[in-house]
């Protein structure tokens, strides 16, 4: 079903995003309490900071292009808006025929209407001003090397609570209308999304214990 690939494509993205600004918040903020560590390989944890927060501008622009040949949210919600049908209690009763909790899925369905869809256009809209920056963002500094823009040094202010505004309102869209289809959803967070700590602590741990081994030699040292 094209409905369910445009769903899973775009909701992949969208993890894709959260968890790449979320590995850059983290790695900035461990960044402080850290510092011997990410000296250790200072040059590997610049560039992959700035690699996380790239590719995480990167994603939600590709996902926020209004560009009628690519997958964007835009042609998601007009697709929906075209195939409205898809998403009818008769259809609804189709997809989850099988499931277990049927009667109790049926019993609590919501029906997604063309009221929701403009509505969730009007949210989309309310967030134009990021969304600008955004690909503003990806068009000057990520995709292009515009000249002019860095000649003149024009500045791109946003803050880190509107870019997450901006993915939690696409997961919400594409988890509500996956509920409307079929009453299944993805979380945007993934298992593991702290596991760089593993690295960062092993690191400690050998400094720690290369400490150890220094001072225990200069202490046989200085009693000879």
């Amino acid at each position: 079903m094209l409905f369910l690939k445009y769903y899973e494509a775009l909701i992949q993205e969208t993890m894709h995003a959260h968890s790449h600004l979320k590995l850059w918040e983290q790695l900035v903020d461990h960044s402080k309490d850290y510092i011997d560590e990410f000296n250790e390989a200072l040059h590997f944890f610049r560039f992959t900071i700035k690699a996380h927060l790239d590719d995480a501008i990167l994603t939600l622009a590709r996902i926020l292009d209004n560009n009628e040949k690519s997958l964007n949210i835009w042609k998601f919600l007009h697709y929906a808006e075209q195939n409205i049908e898809i998403f009818s209690i008769e259809a609804f009763d189709r997809h989850i025929k099988n499931d277990q909790y049927y009667n109790d899925l049926m019993e609590s369905h919501s029906i997604l209407t063309l009221s929701d869809i403009i509505s969730d256009r009007k949210k989309l809209d309310e967030l134009k001003h990021v969304i600008y920056v955004l690909k503003k963002w990806r068009d000057k500094k990520l995709a292009h090397f515009d000249r002019r823009f860095h000649i003149k040094k024009f500045n791109i202010s946003i803050q880190l609570q509107q870019i997450k505004g901006v993915i939690d309102a696409l997961a919400n869209i594409l988890n509500r209308y996956s509920a409307a289809y079929h009453e299944k959803s993805m979380s945007i967070n993934f298992v593991g999304e702290d596991d760089f700590m593993n690295v960062l602590d092993a690191i400690r741990f050998q400094q720690t214990e290369y400490k150890k081994q220094l001072e225990a030699l200069q202490n046989r040292t200085s009693s000879l």
